[in-house]
């Protein structure tokens, strides 16, 4: 008996309960593959290809193909997975090749779980500039997602038998969690079984699988900020009680300030009130993430930053954080265009071009006469896209008035 001999028994088993909980097929990509799994493919065709490549896939995958399951109805003939679905075996396991010629999956797979994007963009650099080498070698693809993702197994190298999402336009790749592509396969049947995922849609197996309460208990026990991040960034689709809000407050303190930031996240999605301590701090030393949070998460917080903004608005000398200070702005529902209005005159490019593309945009110009000259200051700009803006915006006012 191999390895996974009873854990393919149970998959098949729990492929029959996911079937029956999701009997509606709400799950995401269940409409396309409706559980569906063709019969497995046979030992004998999987050791043909293993010869043919001259490398040897991992024994979970094998078990998988030739004990559960091999393809269905979903696109590309994919059988019942995680999104779209598995592909069938061998079908589009070079697909990878889009991303660069040089790839071969039969070469160690360069990635690992903790690569930051930094490390991430060298990988494509030196992928680009070295005919023997690719980023994406060690991997082939087993399911699509949609868009441009899809989902690919290590099939050489330290991480052999993970699962990848990776993108079809170069996305930083990540990991998910479980060990192999048989525990990643039964935590999505667990999941359907259970109904989280009938109940709440979110993208499979981007988070932790534990609950908010183990993931605090987690937390606590590490001091590795990668490990850190990634409890918080589970916690912000799981968070549900006061408790664990309460229990975070106790940690904010004993964190550095990237987890901290991240932990601020959490707390003001789950409820304000948690948050409101530290946002005043994040501020002052990240608006931009502070203006993110309000946008995203309290919205109808938004008018609690007017006085703020106001002190600190013509202060700004970054396009970005104008665009995001503007956006918060908007949500109070008050007119802000004198906030705006200065900075057509701003030396700075960037900085001119948005506040004439906010002005545009300003839900209220055409009743604000104020803004007629402006715009047709812009039309002597020397900036191509501030002519066009205020060509756009005066249309647009001579068609309402």
């Amino acid at each position: 008996m191999c390895k996974f001999e009873l854990q393919a028994k149970r998959i098949r088993k729990k492929l029959q309960l996911a079937v029956e909980a999701d009997k509606y097929l709400e799950v995401s990509g269940a409409k396309k593959h409706q559980y569906i799994l063709n019969e497995p493919v046979s030992i004998e065709i999987v050791e043909q290809f293993e010869k043919e490549h001259a490398v040897l896939l991992p024994e979970c995958y094998k078990t998988f193909v030739t004990q559960v399951g091999n393809g269905g109805i979903s696109f590309f003939s994919s059988g019942a997975g995680p999104f779209f679905g598995i592909y069938p075996f061998q079908y589009n396991h070079n697909e990878l090749e889009y991303l660069s010629e040089h790839y071969d999956f039969r070469k160690p797979c360069p990635l690992y779980p903790e690569m930051t994007e930094e490390e991430w963009e060298m990988l494509i650099d030196k992928s680009e500039g070295d005919s023997n080498y690719s980023c994406m070698d060690g991997l082939i693809s087993i399911g699509g997602q949609g868009d441009t993702f899809v989902h690919c197994l290590v099939i050489n190298g330290t991480y052999k038998g993970k699962v990848v999402y990776t993108s079809l336009d170069a996305h930083k790749p990540f990991f998910t969690y479980e060990d192999n592509f048989l525990d990643w396969y039964e935590r999505w049947l667990d999941e359907i079984i259970s109904g989280k995922l009938i109940e709440k849609i979110y993208a499979f197996g981007w988070t932790m699988r534990e609950d908010e309460k183990e993931l605090v208990e987690i937390f606590k026990q590490t001091k590795q900020e990668t490990k850190q991040i990634d409890i918080l960034r589970s916690l912000l689709d799981k968070i549900s009680t006061d408790n664990t809000a309460q229990a975070l407050l106790q940690l904010i303190g004993k964190v550095n300030s990237t987890v901290k930031t991240k932990m601020v996240e959490v707390l003001i999605k789950y409820k304000y009130a948690f948050a409101s301590d530290y946002l005043e701090e994040l501020f002052k030393n990240d608006p931009i993430t502070l203006y993110k949070f309000i946008l995203c998460y309290a919205p109808d917080k938004a008018l609690n930053w007017l006085p703020l903004i106001q002190k600190h608005v013509f202060e700004i000398q970054v396009a970005n954080e104008l665009i995001y200070c503007w956006a918060v702005m908007q949500k109070m529902s008050v007119p802000y265009s004198q906030y705006v209005i200065p900075f057509t005159n701003s030396t700075d490019v960037a900085i001119r071009r948005n506040a004439y593309l906010e002005l545009r945009d300003y839900p209220e110009y055409s009743d604000n006469p104020s803004l007629y000259p402006i715009f047709q200051k812009g039309l002597l700009d020397k900036h191509p896209d501030v002519v066009w803006f205020s060509e756009q915006a005066l249309k647009k006012f001579n068609r309402r008035n």
